[in-house]
């Protein structure tokens, strides 16, 4: 009887020992080629994938997370009701993801699962031509993949917040805007928002709306955004971006719309591959930014 005791509990054990060490859940990537891990899933449905609401979500799931209690690898799934969801299309700016930095993330994935939607009839969240929305990783790895398109100001870096550390954004999102009538652009940045990177940039885009050709404008910047007078939004290290899709436009160093520095003081680098193109301007430096070597 005791042998069989000991038995038992030596099972429990090793279930138990399996358990603590029991690997990600995994998910298959929109292209069925790609297995994407994940620790945590963020799932944002019908009419709460929204400009408010998405974050509230991000938020609410995340909350009993921390750095000792980390979340790892997050997945967020955003299902809407409609394929296209109006984020913004005012002059007034806003901030639709932030990622938290407080909750132990390692990276960071948005994606969709909706039923119906393909690269060519995707979820679109949507920011028209002239209008202001952002999207914060504050220096977490942040991926945009399968049947979505996610419009607004993508930044590696965060708002106004120094950080020290390298950033990366992988985006292989749709290749179809959906709706032609209605223009739409993404514009992903390396650096941050008015706020510098003690660090180097890495960004790779695999798959872009900018391959339909259909007015929606995407553009790559390997360093940071400044859009106050006497702010900087500076990358310390190197900046580099490979393109394996269509962009509009694609700069190695900052950009400056109002005063301020957004200065590159490593090397940059852009390497367009196969499948890229570049339609419209191509700058090795930055726009009305510098790109410095120290001596």
């Amino acid at each position: 009887m005791k042998k069989r005791l000991k038995e038992v509990l030596a099972w429990i054990l090793s279930i138990t020992m399996l358990c603590a060490i029991c690997p990600p859940m995994y998910a298959a990537a929109a292209n069925g080629d790609e297995i994407v891990a994940y620790d945590t899933e963020i799932m944002v449905e019908g009419n709460a994938v929204s400009k408010t609401g998405i974050q509230l979500a991000i938020n609410k799931q995340l909350e009993d997370y921390s750095a000792t209690n980390p979340a790892g690898a997050v997945r967020l799934v955003l299902n809407p009701t409609d394929n296209i969801v109006v984020i913004n299309n005012s002059l007034s700016d806003i901030t639709y993801i932030n990622v938290p930095t407080d909750k132990g993330i390692t990276s960071f994935t948005i994606t969709t699962t909706k039923e119906g939607a393909t690269s060519e009839d995707p979820v679109k969240l949507f920011v028209e031509m002239g209008s202001g929305a952002n999207v914060f990783a504050n220096g977490i790895p942040l991926v945009v993949t399968g049947p979505i398109i996610v419009n607004g100001d993508i930044y590696g870096g965060s708002d106004g917040k120094d950080i020290q550390k390298n950033t990366s954004i992988v985006y292989n999102g749709a290749t179809s805007s959906m709706n032609n009538r209605r223009i739409g652009r993404t514009s992903i940045y390396g650096g941050g928002l008015n706020s510098t990177i003690d660090g180097s940039t890495y960004i790779e885009i695999r798959s872009s709306q900018a391959a339909a050709q259909s007015g929606s404008g995407f553009s790559v910047h390997g360093g940071g955004n400044v859009t106050e007078k006497e702010k900087t939004a500076n990358v310390t290290g190197d900046t580099n971006i490979d393109l394996y899709a269509p962009v509009f436009v694609v700069n190695g160093g900052g950009y400056v719309s109002d005063g301020g520095t957004a200065n590159v003081f490593g090397d940059t680098h852009i390497n367009i591959l196969s499948g890229a193109d570049v339609y419209k301007f191509a700058w090795v430096g930055g726009m009305q930014a510098m790109v410095v070597r120290k001596a």
